[in-house]
């Protein structure tokens, strides 16, 4: 750890004077990263977040949206293209937030751990072994696509009450289906010529498959996902063979093959049978339906929820495969996709958040009580709040479900965590690392330098930054270690760290022009402290005086760093329409022109902006042009409004202006509206600009028709405002070039043209 932090600051010695500044605050920071206990008031919203919490943040963003700095930023634009995940939020929306409480717990961690290959430790008491998550749509989902397998190899489904073949084993079809979920050898156990309940079989209903889980069944061995018996359905109880797909007239996808009924149905899995189908009451079969549904498995091997309201007309007809009744599709539902698990992010506003806002977003809502849960891209946002509503709570679907169920939402609760956050900081973490020992073993295998995380029980870190005056704590920051002695190692290498920082001070200080700044960072350095007492190292950062001037010097690296990714952003928007025109030139045997479609004998005036969208991924768009008309017409006006943000350019402040243009003009490939062909760029591609970023001066609605006109005698000043650091513009082989603002005539005539022989 302790090396990399010095890599990180031997790197920042090199970088430029402009963003120096910002760079070596952080590489100060950077030094307390392993190393705050603070007793602190309550937190309020530890009501929401897991009880078991691994590590809790809390964000002060209102403080943190009004610092300097950070609306200089969204001047600039860099928040422009932000992304808050499932909320509909704007940068303006995030000035009204007060708080933000982050919390993940064990699960979370572990499945991220998962992902990355990672061995996980059980959840739960020691010893304990870790239960499976149950995902009930993919459950239904890998049993269908067993049961079709096991269709495939027998050329038909098993029956109810044993194999496909008639043999009347008295075992469940759920045991047939072993072999095709990847069981074969708890299937192999099984005395295939004895019933379900025999002495030796009975031993083997506590290995039931994870596939037949479902949640609310709380015996071991049970299970309340069923077929369907009974005259005229699926699986009649005196069939000798199991049911075929040509038995299924009304359509696979117009019948149901298994159902996920009421807990209080759930009978031992290998347990023959199902549940017996009543047409004087066919739902009746499902027990106690819930507000949200029911989930039923269709016999194409999609899994659907069928809502409560159902008819029992509509019912009936899914249960029958041959019966000839129409279905009605309104009686199933896609599951919107759930994810298993997620952090839990507890959002608090300033005044209410409008509800409806969220609305075209929704998946699907689900009731519990009082409440209301709100499905977003796979996850849940719950109103705590509902008629005023100033908290959000975020987080898995499940998770939120069981609390509201449980009624575990109680105020005044304090996650074991909680009480460690600093609650006045602008940033507040505590992360427990006492569970972690396994992963992070893993992780020391390949990053040595973490290895000193495994000295550390509990790590604490407090960030103030805003509204800083002389004596403050801009940062405090804890470690918890394992014991006095290894506590002792870890400060005496912070403070080698610290020494050595600033030793390589001056040198860096050496690279600020601003004799203010070079103070300031100098008594940033001097405040560096590192303290232990018994197994707990502290280190902090005391803000001078002076501090107060600290968010101007921020400006500077902010300007640079918006400047390096608006460079970044241009090359690869340049790149995105090569790319597009060379596959147009694959369709159509040419490039575009100006002014025409990519077909050299269409006239329709419409830019090639336009033309080129179906080929970045913009097809929806390129489809509600009227292509028999102008681009000035009134309905293709309207549709300027929804440029793309690949034609964005620098400086173009109008939302349907672009600089990015065609070169045009005498001697160019794209002179007089042509649309060229490869071969017409005897100079090679690589030595021909065809699309340029020129100044704001010169841009245009993006839907209008034309090229940039390069003047002869001054094609430099034809580029318009691209001041000293020039622009990028698009070589014909989908190369990005550099031109500089002071580039010679010729030179750039040579670009432009073709044809020329340079």
């Amino acid at each position: 750890m302790g090396q990399a932090i010095l890599n990180q600051f031997h790197r920042s010695a090199r970088f430029r004077s402009s963003g120096l500044l910002f760079r070596l605050a952080t590489s100060l920071t950077m030094v307390l990263s392993t190393s705050s206990g603070l007793a602190a008031d309550p937190l309020p919203e530890a009501k929401y977040l897991p009880e078991k919490a691994v590590a809790v943040a809390t964000l002060r963003v209102g403080q943190l949206y009004n610092w300097k700095p950070v609306q200089l930023a969204k001047e600039l634009g860099m928040f422009d293209e932000a992304d808050f995940g499932p909320l509909p939020f704007t940068v303006e929306d995030v000035g009204k937030i007060d708080r933000v409480v982050v919390a993940i717990d064990q699960p979370f961690v572990n499945e991220l751990a998962t992902d990355f290959g990672l061995k996980v430790m059980a959840v739960g008491p020691a010893g304990a072994k870790a239960q499976p998550r149950v995902d009930p749509a993919n459950n239904l989902k890998q049993i269908g696509l067993s049961m079709h397998n096991y269709h495939d190899t027998y050329s038909m489904f098993p029956r109810a009450n044993g194999d496909g073949g008639g043999r009347q084993t008295g075992l469940s079809w759920r045991v047939h289906l072993l072999p095709f979920l990847d069981e074969g050898d708890l299937y192999s156990q099984f005395h295939l010529d004895e019933p379900w309940d025999s002495v030796h079989n009975k031993k083997l209903i506590p290995k039931m498959p994870k596939f037949f889980a479902v949640e609310g069944v709380k015996a071991a061995g049970k299970t309340s996902i069923h077929l369907i018996t009974g005259p005229k359905t699926m699986f009649p109880e005196d069939a000798k063979l199991g049911p075929s797909l040509r038995d299924i007239t009304d359509g696979t996808s117009n019948t149901i093959l298994a159902v996920q009924a009421d807990p209080a149905t759930a009978v031992e899995w290998t347990k023959p049978g199902g549940l017996p189908f009543d047409s004087k009451n066919p739902k009746g079969l499902l027990g106690r339906i819930p507000d949200s549904g029911v989930l039923v498995l269709l016999c194409d091997g999609a899994a659907k929820k069928m809502p409560s309201k159902v008819t029992e007309e509509d019912f009936a007809s899914y249960v029958t495969p041959a019966g000839g009744e129409p279905a009605n599709s309104e009686a199933l539902r896609d599951l919107p996709f759930r994810s298993p698990v997620s952090p839990t992010v507890v959002v608090s506003f300033k005044e209410p958040f409008d509800l409806a806002r969220l609305e075209p977003l929704i998946e699907e809502k689900i009731t519990v009580g009082r409440h209301t849960i709100y499905c977003v891209n796979g996850v849940g946002i719950w109103p705590a709040t509902p008629f005023s509503p100033t908290t959000l709570v975020i987080a898995s679907v499940a998770d939120l479900e069981a609390k509201l169920k449980a009624g575990t939402i109680s105020s005044g609760k304090q996650t074991i965590l909680g009480d460690q956050l600093d609650l006045k900081a602008d940033f507040s973490m505590v992360i427990s690392l006492q569970a972690q020992k396994l992963l992070l073993k893993q992780l020391v295998e390949d990053r040595t330098e973490l290895e000193s995380l495994l000295d550390y029980q509990v790590l604490t870190q407090h960030v103030q930054i805003t509204d800083l005056k002389k004596g403050d704590l801009i940062i405090q920051s804890s470690g918890t270690c394992t014991s006095a002695k290894v506590a002792g190692t870890r400060a005496d290498e912070l403070k080698q760290q610290m020494q050595l920082v600033k030793a390589l001070l001056p040198a860096m200080l050496d690279q600020i022009p601003n004799p203010d700044s070079r103070k300031l960072m100098s008594d940033l350095a001097a405040g560096l402290k590192v303290e232990q007492v018994g197994n707990k190292i502290t280190t902090s950062l005391v803000a001078p005086a002076g501090v107060e001037k600290l968010p101007d010097y921020f400006e500077p690296a902010l300007r640079d760093a918006l400047a390096a990714a608006n460079a970044t952003k241009q090359r690869n928007n340049l790149k995105q329409i090569g790319l597009a025109f060379h596959n147009s030139h694959d369709v159509f045997g040419r490039f575009p022109s100006s002014s025409r479609t990519t077909n050299p004998d269409d006239s329709k005036a419409l830019s090639w902006r336009v033309h080129i969208l179906p080929l970045l991924d913009q097809g929806p768009l390129y489809n509600q042009f009227h292509l028999n008309e102008p681009w000035d017409s009134p309905h293709n006006l309207k549709l300027a409004e929804q440029m793309p943000a690949v034609y964005k350019t620098p400086g173009v402040q109008e939302a349907n202006k672009t600089s990015m243009h065609l070169i045009a003009g005498e001697g160019t490939p794209f002179d007089k509206e042509k649309a060229p062909h490869v071969r017409d760029f005897k100079d090679g591609l690589s030595n021909t600009l065809m699309v340029i970023i020129a100044g704001p001066d010169k841009a245009e609605i993006w839907t209008k028709p034309g090229g940039l006109p390069i003047d002869p005698k001054e094609p430099v000043k034809s580029l318009g405002n691209i001041g000293e650091k020039g622009t990028n513009a698009l070589n014909g082989d989908g190369s990005i070039r550099k031109i500089d603002a002071d580039i010679a005539r010729e030179t750039l005539l040579n670009l432009v043209r073709h044809n020329d022989g340079n």
